[in-house]
Order: structure tokens, then sequence, then C-alpha cells
């Protein structure tokens, strides 16, 4: 159709208005199908409809070598339009070039006829002094020399950037070196062999940034190159539109997050100002300067975690909708991959946490107190949220989990001590030595033991009437918890020293009749070699009744 308008040099522009192209002649075709019109490897336009059997391919090939032919007869202005019913033509010297069909146009896009023509006829005037640009020897030779010097400006560049590479790596290795020498990473690199790895990435990391720059200059000088030649011009103009396009999406996202990191940036200096001034009242509460009803000193480390942890909770959860990038499918993807993470590892965790809280809540430890706990006897050294920690007498630091301290059995030794920490051990003596014999004998054991205070004094107490033996309880107050084995040890030998010189038999472990003699060892025997000699003082024994 429009070879045939082309070739009428009778028809007006006002009988061009008035034609009219058949419907059945004039259809869209699928997206898969559609074609760009170039010259001179500059895009013009995107034909989408197929015209009097003439596909979009068809169309483009037909409408470039008409645009050759027209140059070449040297008439190249004016380039016009001219609208039709159905769409709207593109002249150059009143020679009808192409059409461009409501059919061609991407509704879904915003594509108007008045756009479309506006944007095809600017793309053909840059395409028409390009080709004229390269059938001129002065116009190349101009362009190939500003590519030289661009060319030369881009190699002093690189020659540049590598010197001072180099000149910054060498810097930087020697400081990296200096710094380790007084820095955690230092004192962690212990070997040689490591520090050498570390100076090797932070080597590393120079010549990673210094590549960075140069594949940078590099596109700049493709690009630069480029446009300085008519053919060349289209690819370097995408290139550059390319770099600016990111440059203007990262700008724009920028300018865009400012308002939501502004509210983000408010909501964490008002957490943080609450958070502080939360942990300066349970502070108060925990040393007890201030009293709140309801809130012990022992409870108040982990209520303040909890209310700190709930707190900064809120604060994510109020600030989650401002932070850029929060209404993205990746970012939401990564928060739901985050909390499946969670869901499924930290089944265990909220287990000993529960317990954790449990522990403190129910106030049954506290830091200092001397316990036994699942197997593990020792001082409190810390009461956390997971775990407790446990200084045993060896001063060993053992880990308890909290779950653990929860099932098993705990023995307090200071919570009710009047004054210290309570040993006690217990003996079974015959029913035909007199109780208050026992009474006396265990008594001056425990006076006789260095470590064991006498005030309050010890005491004894029976605590069963067994088959063969009655048992009796010695209960002390020690002065130092972690030498309490030591004490119990000196405690154990004095009673043995005392029962034997008194010639009490302790009936332990079992006591199935009586023996022929009495199980003792005589006085001189007490001590024997390798052992060293004796240094306890002789008790005389007190008078009975019976004597």
């Amino acid at each position: 159709m429009v070879a045939d308008i082309r070739h009428k040099e009778d028809v007006s522009a006002h009988s061009l208005r008035q034609l009219r192209i058949p419907d059945e002649l004039l259809r869209t075709v699928s997206s898969d199908l559609h074609a760009d019109l170039k010259y001179m490897n500059r895009k013009i336009t995107r034909f989408r409809a197929q015209i009097m059997g003439d596909l979009p391919a068809d169309r483009a090939a037909d409408t470039a070598e008409r645009i050759e032919e027209q140059l070449e007869t040297h008439r190249t202005e004016p380039i016009d339009t001219v609208y039709i019913e159905q769409g709207v033509l593109i002249r150059i010297a009143e020679q009808v070039m192409f059409a461009i069909a409501t059919a061609d146009l991407n509704l879904v896009a915003g594509d108007t006829l008045e756009n479309r023509a506006e944007e095809a006829i600017a793309n053909l005037e840059k395409a028409i002094s390009e080709d004229i640009a390269l059938h001129q020897p002065e116009q190349l030779l101009k362009s190939a020399g500003n590519a030289l010097v661009i060319t030369l400006i881009y190699a002093v560049w690189i020659w540049v950037l590598l010197r001072l590479g180099r000149l910054f790596e060498r810097r930087l290795m020697k400081l990296t070196g200096q710094t380790l020498r007084g820095s955690i990473a230092g004192e962690i690199a212990t070997d040689s062999q490591q520090k050498v790895k570390i100076v090797k990435y932070a080597r590393q990391f120079v010549q990673i940034i210094g590549m960075l720059l140069i594949l940078a200059s590099s596109y700049l000088w493709l690009t630069a190159v480029l446009k300085r030649f008519p053919y060349t011009r289209p690819w370097g103009e995408a290139l550059g539109d390319y770099l600016l396009g990111i440059i203007a999406w990262v700008g724009n996202g920028i300018i865009r997050a400012i308002p939501g990191l502004f509210i983000v940036t408010v909501i964490y200096v008002l957490t943080r100002t609450l958070s502080r001034l939360l942990s300066a009242v349970f502070t108060a509460v925990e040393e007890e300067r201030l009293h709140i009803p309801g809130l012990h000193a022992d409870t108040a480390q982990p209520t303040r975690k909890l209310a700190i942890v709930a707190l900064w909770l809120l604060a994510v959860v109020v600030a989650y909708p401002y932070l850029p990038g929060a209404g993205t499918d990746a970012f939401k993807g990564l928060s739901v991959f985050v909390g499946l993470v969670l869901s499924l590892g930290s089944t265990g965790v909220v287990n000993q946490a529960m317990s954790g809280f449990m522990l403190m809540y129910s106030r049954a430890l506290r830091v200092g107190d001397w316990v036994q706990v699942g197997g593990v006897e020792g001082e409190v050294l810390q009461l956390a949220m997971l775990s407790t920690k446990v200084r045993t007498r060896a001063g060993e630091e053992v880990t308890v989990p909290n779950a653990v301290v929860i099932s098993k059995e705990t023995v307090n030794y200071t919570r009710f001590a009047e004054a210290g920490i309570r040993v006690d051990t217990t003996v079974t003596i015959g029913y035909d030595t007199p109780w208050r014999q026992v009474h006396a004998l265990l008594e001056e054991a425990a006076t006789r033991t260095p470590g064991l205070r006498q005030d309050p004094p010890p005491f004894v107490l029976q605590t069963g009437l067994s088959d063969w033996y009655p048992e009796y309880r010695l209960v002390a107050v020690i002065e130092d918890p972690p030498s309490r084995p030591q004490v119990l040890s000196a405690l154990h030998a004095n009673i043995q020293d005392l029962f034997n010189q008194f010639g009490v038999q302790i009936m332990s472990p079992h006591y199935i009749n009586d023996p022929p003699e009495p199980f003792m060892v005589p006085p001189d025997r007490r001590s024997p070699l390798p052992a060293p000699p004796e240094d306890l003082a002789e008790a005389k024994p007190e008078p009975t009744s019976e004597s």
C-alpha cells in the first residue's frame, strides 16, 4: 500500500488523509512476530501489524530499502507526517516511507500515534545525519582522531590506576602487618601462616577494588569511542543509557528510601532511649536502690531482658514497612526463609529459654549460691536464659542446660543457712553405745576440724532407728564453700580417730552379727608408716555411770 502511494506523483496530502486501509487487510499479529525498523544500526520504530499481507518483518525490510533509495537522491528534507484514518504516514521530501498503523501501537504501554510519530521522526533524522556523516571522509577522520585521543587518555588513566594500586597495596600490607601486632586479630592469628593469610586477603581486597575501577573505566571508554562513529553511535548511546539508567535507578531508590529511613532512624533512636531507661530502672531494682511492688531484685535482670527484647521486637514490627525493599518479593521470601529456619531450629532453644525463665522467676538459685545440680556441685557463676554456669571445687566451669536444672533435683546449701554454708555427714553406731556419747564424739570431731565454724555450734540429729543401728547426722557450718571436700575429709578423719580412741565401733556400711572383738584401730597403729605421725591431741574418756 505504501509503495503504491509513493509512486503516485499526483497524490496530494489532502487526498492521503482520505485514505483508509480495508479492515480485512489490516490486522495485529502475535507479539513474537513484531519487527523493528532499523537504519544505520538505529531503531526507528517497531511494527506490530500485518498490512495488506505484509508481515512486520517484510514491512521493516521494504522500508529500509525505500529510505536508502531516497537518500541516494540526496533529498532528505523535509521529514513530515500525514495522518490518515487508521494511522499516520511518515514522509521524506513528500515521499511516503512507511506507515504507523493503530494496530502497531502498544496500548498497554500507553502508545499514541502522536508519540510514536514524533519518536520515529527523531530517530529517522539521526539515522539520516549519521548516514551522511558516514559518507564524508573528513568526518570519519575527525571521529577517528577523537577516538584516538580518548584511547590515549584511557591508557594513561589505566597506567595511573595500576601504579596507584601497587603503591596502595604496599602501604596497606605494611599497615596491616603493623596493625596485626597490637590488634585482636593479631592475638587470634598466633600462627605466622595465619597472619600471612590475613595480609593476603587484604592484598586481594585491594586488587578487587582496582579491577572494578579498571572495568568501570573500560566501560566508559568503550561507550565514548562507539559514540564517535556514525554507525556504532547507537551502540554507544545504548551503553550510556544503560549506565545512566542504573545510576538513575539507584539514585531514585535512594531518594525514595530517604523518608522511610528517616522514620526507621527515629524509631531506632526512641527504642534505644527507652531501652536505656528500662535498663537503668531495672538495674536500680537489682541493686535495691529502687523498690517496685511485685518486682524482686533476683528477678530484675530476667525481667529487664524480657522487657528490652519485647521493646525491640515491637520496634522491628513498626519499622518493617518503612525499610527499603520491604515490599519486594525478595525481601518477603527472605523473611519467610528466616521464619522457617527459626521455627525449625528453635524448639530446643525455646525449651531451654522457658526453663531459664522458670528458674529465674522461681528464685531457686542465685549467683554466689553453693549448689549441687545435675551431679555437679559448686558455686553458681551465672544464671542465663539458656544455661546455668557453675564453678566446681576443682575450679572448673561447668555449663548445665536449664532444662536439666529444672528436671533434676537441686540442692542449695546456702539459701537457708543462717550464717554460711552447711555441711553434714552421717554415721551409724550400734545400740549398745549410749547416744549421748556419740553426740559428744561427733561434736568434738567438728570442733577439732579446721574450716568449720563454732558459731553457730555444730549439732547432731538422730535421723533414723534402723534394724541394727541408729543413724546420726552431724551438721556444721563451713567457712569457705570451695574447700568443702577438704573440710569433709578432715572431719571424717577426726571422727574415725575419736571413735577408735574411745572404743566405739562404727557399724557402717552393713551390720549382720556382732564380731568376736570390736573392729577398731588400736592407738599404737593409728598412724603407721608411711603416714605422718599423729598430731591430734589425745582426748581423755569421760567417766560414765557404769565406771
